[in-house]
C-alpha cells in the first residue's frame, strides 16, 4: 500500500467509542464507493468525482487535490473558515511527483481513524489515477501508431504530391474527428495548397479562396505563421477578425491549429486542422498532430524529390526530342513553330510568343506563336516591355502583375488578357536576336527558379537553331538566285544562238520570197491565166505572204534590243498601240476597249519597244477569240512604286495551266497558223525594259496578260514642247 505523509491541524484525537468492527465496516464501505467511480470520463473529470467521494466518505466541508499533471487544484465543497480542523496528506504520483490532498471541516476534529481512512482512500484514488493515466497513455500511443501507420501505408507507392496530400488529409480528418484538414507545401517562398478535405466530403483545391490556395510566408494566416516561426500555431475562431468569423462560424468551427511540416532542417509545408470542439487542443492531441505532420513531411519530401527528378527527366527527353525535330527540319518556319509548341507544353502556359528583331534592329516582331491571333505584335526597342528588357539585358525578365507593372506593353496586355509574363532572351554568338515570352492569362503566376532555368535551356537550344535556320534560308535563296541566274544565262545563250540562226535563215529566205512576189506579179501581167490557174496563183501569193510574216517575226525576235529611252506620254503610246493592233487584224470580229488611268505627265522609257509589246499582246488576245468578243486594255500607274501596269484581258478559252510555263518560249504556239514568236518577243522586250510579263486567268474565263515596267519622270529640261 502507498504510504502517505500526514500533517494534522490540530492534533488528532482518539475516539473512545469507535470499535474495530465499526472502523473496518466504514473503511470497506468507503473503498467500495471509491472503486465504484467509473474511469470512462477524462482524467480531470474522474479525479474530480473521486475527490467528491472522498469528501462525502470522510464527512468534510472542503477538499482539494493537487496533481503534478495539472496546474490547477481540484476543489470539492466550500472552505470551512477560520478555526476549522485541517488534514493534509501526500502520495507519490508519477515519476518524482506527489499528489497532495487537503481536507477541512468545522467539527469534529480529525481522529486517527479519519487519518487512516483518508490514507487508504487517497492511496486508492492515486492508484486509480495512475492506472487511468497509463491506459490513456497507451490509448494515445495506440492512436498515434494507428495514425502514423495509416499515413505510412497511404504513402507507400504514392509518388504524386497531390495524391499523397489527399491521403494524408483524409487520415488526419478521421483520426482527430476534424471538420477540415488542409495540406500546404512550400514552393519558393509561398505556401501552395495541395489537399483540402472536409468531413462532408472532398473539397477541391480549385474551389478554395485564392488567398488560401497560395499564400506568402509574410501572410497573417496561421499557416504562414506556423511555417515562418517553425512552431505550432493555434487560434480561436471567436477571436478572429469579423470578416473571418463570418466565413468560419456558420460552419460551427471553433478552434484552428496549424503545424509546420519539417523534414530534417527543411521546411516542407504546413498541416492545418479545424474542429468544432468547445475545448482547445490538449497537449496530447497537439503532440499527436505534430507527429503526424513529421510523418507527412517525410513522405511529401520524398514525393516532391521524385516529382522533380521525373520532371527533369521528362524535360530532358522533351528537349532532346525538340533538338531532334529541329535538326530534321532546319527551315526557319519549322524551327519557330516547333519551339513555341514545345515551350507551351513544358512551361504549361496558354500562350508562347517568339519575337525576332527586325532587319533595322528597331523593334521585336512576332515571328511565331502557339495560338493564332489577329493582333500584330510589334515591340519597339525604345519602349518598355518584358521582351525588350530581356533583349537588352540578356537575362530573363519576370512580371508577376502585368496590369500594374510599367514594363509590360499595355496594348499586348489588353489584347491577350495577360496576367504574368516571363521573357527569355534569344542570344546567338553573343548577340541578341530576339526573345521568347511565356504569357499566363488564366491567373497570376510566379515562375519558380526551376521553371526559369528550364525555359532558358530551351531558349539556348532554339537560339543557334534560329541562327542556323536563317543562314539556311539565306543560303537557299542564294542557291535559288544562282539557279535562276544560270537558267537565265543558258536561256539567253540559247536565244542568242537561236537569234543568230534565225537572222541567217530569215536573210536567206527573204530573197527567194521577194523573187516569188516579183514572179507572181509578172505572171499576172504577161498572161491571162484561166480561173483555175488564177486560184493557184492566189494560193502561192498567200503562202508567200505568210512566209514573209514568219521571216519578219524571226527578224524581230533575233534583232538586239538596244534601249532608246526618251520622254513619252503613256496615254498616247497605249492609244497608238491599240490602233496599230486594229490595223494588223482589220477583219477580226473582236472589239477593243481601252481604260487609261495614267496622269498626263511625260516619263522616260523606250516607247517603241513598249508599243511593240502591247501590239503583240492585243493581237494575241484578238486571235484568241475567232468568234468575237471584247479585248480590254487597262493601263495604270502606281505613283508609290513608279511602275506602269498594263493588263490585256480577253474573253477566250484561257490558257491551260500546263501551258503557262511554256507560253513565252520561242516557237511554242497552240494556233494552227501561229509562229510562236509573238509572246516570246514580249518577254524579251519586258526583260530589256527591266520589267516583267505574267499570264493568268481572267474572271470571265479568258486569259489576262500583265506587263509591268518601271518608270521615271522626265525632268523639265527633257520634256517635249
Amino acid at each position: 500500500m502507498l504510504r502517505a505523509a500526514m500533517t494534522r491541524v490540530p492534533p488528532l484525537r482518539v475516539s473512545s467509542t469507535a470499535g474495530g468492527a465499526t472502523r473496518g465496516h466504514r473503511l470497506l464501505s468507503a473503498v467500495r464507493a471509491v472503486r465504484a467511480v467509473p474511469s470512462d470520463p477524462p482524467a480531470d473529470h474522474f479525479a474530480q468525482r473521486m475527490l467528491e467521494v472522498v469528501r462525502s466518505q470522510v464527512a468534510v466541508e472542503h477538499a482539494t487535490l493537487g496533481l503534478p499533471t495539472s496546474a490547477e487544484e481540484l476543489v470539492a465543497g466550500t472552505p470551512a473558515g477560520e478555526g476549522a480542523a485541517r488534514l493534509e496528506l501526500a502520495w507519490p504520483f508519477g515519476s518524482g511527483g506527489a499528489a497532495k490532498m487537503k481536507l477541512e471541516r468545522r467539527a469534529p476534529v480529525f481522529t486517527d481513524d479519519d487519518a487512516a481512512l483518508v490514507e487508504v482512500l487517497g492511496g486508492e484514488l492515486v492508484l486509480r489515477l495512475e492506472k487511468q493515466r497509463a491506459e490513456s497513455e497507451a490509448a494515445r500511443r495506440s492512436r498515434q501508431l494507428d495514425l502514423l501507420y495509416a499515413l505510412t501505408r497511404g504513402g507507400i507507392g504514392v509518388l504524386r504530391v497531390s495524391e499523397l496530400g489527399a491521403n494524408a488529409a483524409r487520415e488526419v480528418l478521421e483520426a482527430f474527428s476534424a471538420v477540415q484538414v488542409a495540406v500546404h507545401v512550400l514552393v519558393e517562398d509561398e505556401l501552395v495548397l495541395v489537399a483540402h478535405r472536409q468531413d462532408s466530403g472532398d473539397a477541391f483545391v480549385e474551389n478554395a479562396p485564392p488567398d488560401f490556395r497560395r499564400m506568402s510566408l509574410s501572410s497573417l494566416k496561421i499557416q504562414a505563421r506556423a511555417a515562418a516561426e517553425r512552431r505550432s500555431v493555434g487560434q480561436v475562431v471567436s477571436k478572429l477578425p469579423e470578416c473571418a468569423r463570418r466565413v468560419l462560424e456558420p460552419q460551427g468551427l471553433r478552434h484552428l491549429m496549424a503545424v509546420p511540416m519539417v523534414f530534417g532542417e527543411r521546411l516542407v509545408g504546413t498541416l492545418s486542422v479545424a474542429h468544432r470542439m468547445e475545448s482547445p487542443w490538449s497537449a496530447e492531441e497537439l503532440l499527436l498532430l505534430e507527429s503526424a505532420a513529421a510523418q507527412i513531411a517525410m513522405a511529401l519530401a520524398h514525393a516532391r524529390l521524385f516529382e522533380e527528378e521525373r520532371s527533369r527527366a521528362e524535360d530532358f527527353a522533351t528537349i532532346n526530342e525538340l533538338g531532334s525535330l529541329i535538326a530534321q527540319h532546319p527551315a526557319l518556319s519549322s524551327v519557330l513553330a516547333t519551339a513555341v509548341d514545345y515551350l507551351a507544353q513544358i512551361a504549361e502556359v496558354p500562350r508562347v510568343h517568339l519575337l525576332l528583331v527586325d532587319e533595322a534592329r528597331t523593334a521585336l516582331c512576332l515571328a511565331a506563336s502557339n495560338v493564332s491571333t489577329d493582333f500584330v505584335l510589334r515591340l519597339p526597342l525604345d519602349e518598355p516591355s518584358a521582351a525588350v528588357e530581356a533583349f537588352h539585358s540578356l537575362r530573363p525578365t519576370f512580371i508577376e502583375d502585368a496590369s500594374t507593372d510599367r514594363r509590360a506593353n499595355k496594348e499586348a496586355v489588353t489584347a491577350y488578357g495577360t496576367r504574368s509574363i516571363l521573357s527569355i532572351p534569344l542570344v546567338s554568338r553573343g548577340d541578341p536576336i530576339g526573345a521568347i515570352s511565356l504569357v499566363e492569362s488564366r491567373r497570376g503566376r510566379k515562375f519558380t527558379q526551376f521553371e526559369m532555368d528550364r525555359a532558358v535551356a530551351v531558349a539556348n537550344l532554339v537560339s543557334p537553331a534560329i541562327a542556323n535556320a536563317k543562314m539556311f534560308e539565306d543560303l537557299r535563296r542564294s542557291y535559288e538566285a544562282l539557279a535562276r541566274t544560270q537558267a537565265e544565262l543558258v536561256t539567253h545563250e540559247r536565244l542568242a544562238a537561236l537569234g543568230e540562226l534565225s537572222a541567217v535563215m530569215a536573210h536567206e529566205v527573204r530573197n527567194p520570197v521577194a523573187i516569188i512576189f516579183n514572179s507572181l506579179g509578172t505572171l499576172r501581167r504577161l498572161i491571162k491565166p484561166a480561173p483555175e490557174a488564177t486560184l493557184l496563183l492566189d494560193i502561192v501569193g498567200q503562202e508567200a505572204e505568210r512566209l514573209n510574216r514568219i521571216v519578219g517575226d524571226l527578224l524581230d525576235f533575233a534583232k538586239p534590243y538596244a534601249l532608246n529611252p526618251r520622254p513619252e506620254q503613256l496615254g498616247l503610246l497605249v492609244r497608238a498601240a491599240v490602233e496599230a493592233a486594229r490595223r494588223a487584224a482589220p477583219d477580226a470580229p473582236a472589239r477593243i476597249v481601252t481604260e487609261l488611268r495614267c496622269p498626263p505627265v511625260e516619263v522616260i522609257l523606250d516607247g517603241a519597244m513598249l508599243q511593240q509589246a502591247l501590239i503583240n499582246l492585243i493581237v494575241n488576245a484578238v486571235q484568241a477569240m475567232p468568234k468575237g468578243g471584247t479585248v480590254t486594255v487597262h493601263a495604270s500607274c502606281d505613283p508609290t512604286s513608279s511602275m506602269l501596269r498594263c493588263e490585256v484581258t480577253d474573253e477566250g478559252t484561257g490558257i491551260e495551266p500546263a501551258d503557262e510555263m511554256r507560253i513565252f518560249q520561242p516557237f511554242f504556239t497552240t494556233k494552227a497558223t501561229g509562229t510562236g514568236l509573238g509572246l516570246a518577243v514580249v518577254r524579251r522586250i519586258a526583260d530589256a525594259l527591266h520589267g516583267a510579263v505574267e499570264v493568268g486567268r481572267a474572271p470571265t474565263g479568258g486569259a489576262v496578260f500583265t506587263l509591268t515596267v518601271p518608270l521615271s519622270e522626265a525632268p523639265p529640261s527633257e520634256k517635249r514642247v
